[in-house]
Formats: C-alpha cells, structure tokens, sequence
C-alpha cells in the first residue's frame, strides 16, 4: 500500500499542476497580442511536460509561444526546459534510492530472522548435548558406584 501511495500522490500532483499549462490563444498576425520575453520562455519551458499533455487533447495549446521576441524567449525556453529535465531525472534517482531501501531493509530484516532461527535451533541442540552428557555422567557414576559396591 506504501509503495503506491507516493506514485498516486505524484500523479494528483501533476494532474493539479496540468491545469497551469494553458496558454491564451494568440494571433500570429495581430500586432496588438501578448509578446512573450525571457521570462515566458522559462515558464513555457518549466510547464513543457503538461504543454504537451494538453497538445494531445486541445488544439489551441501549443508548447511554443508563436508570439515571442526572439532570442531572450528562446534562452529562457530553453534554460526552462532543461532544469524541470534535471528536476525530474533528481526526482527519478531520488525515487528509485528509495525503492532499493525499501527492498535493502525487507532483505535485513528476513536475514535477521533467518539468524534467529539459527541461533534458537543452535540452543536446542546445545541443551540437548548438554542434558545427554548428564545422563551419561550420572550412569557412569551409577555403574562406578556398582563395581566399588560388588568388591
């Protein structure tokens, strides 16, 4: 149940965080829309994965502003689209180190318990030694005391 706890817990949030990526409609020939700098490139490029989500499903949400000013938008777009890359492959890395501590301490504890085990079955046959050297003391003492009394 924990292991699909986090999964679901990621997904609700990039459902959540889909709903940023909508961008208004521009006109590519209107002079008077909305001209994006660097900026709207680093947000557009922080936002690329649920841009493209919404490109699957709605024809007017684009991953690239046609309305933008050039180089700035490109450098913001592209420095935007890198770091959520870093962002999610640290998040991956950190996600499988977790699983593998996961299944490093299930491997621990059953390696604990196996010991144990050992160790109780290790008792066991030690008293059993122990209780049949008792038995043998006493009947060597028995039969010594037999022979001193048949002299």
């Amino acid at each position: 149940m924990k292991r699909l706890t986090t999964p679901i817990l990621i997904l609700c949030s990039l459902m959540l965080l889909a709903g940023c990526a909508e961008q208004q409609p521009t006109q590519c020939l209107n002079p008077v829309a909305h001209v994006y700098g660097f900026f709207g490139g680093l947000w557009h490029g922080l936002i690329i994965p649920f841009n493209f989500i919404g490109t699957l499903f709605w024809d007017d949400v684009a991953i690239y502003a046609p309305s933008n000013d050039g180089v700035w938008y490109a450098l913001g777009f592209t420095i935007g689209a890198g770091g959520i890359g870093k962002a999610y492959g640290a998040i991956g890395l950190a996600m499988e180190e977790l699983g593998k501590m996961g299944e490093d301490d299930i491997d621990a504890r059953q390696e604990k318990e196996d010991k144990e085990k050992e160790l109780a079955e290790l008792r066991e046959i030690v008293a059993r030694v122990k209780e049949m050297e008792e038995q043998n003391l006493m009947e060597a003492i028995r039969a010594e005391i037999k022979k001193k009394e048949g002299r």
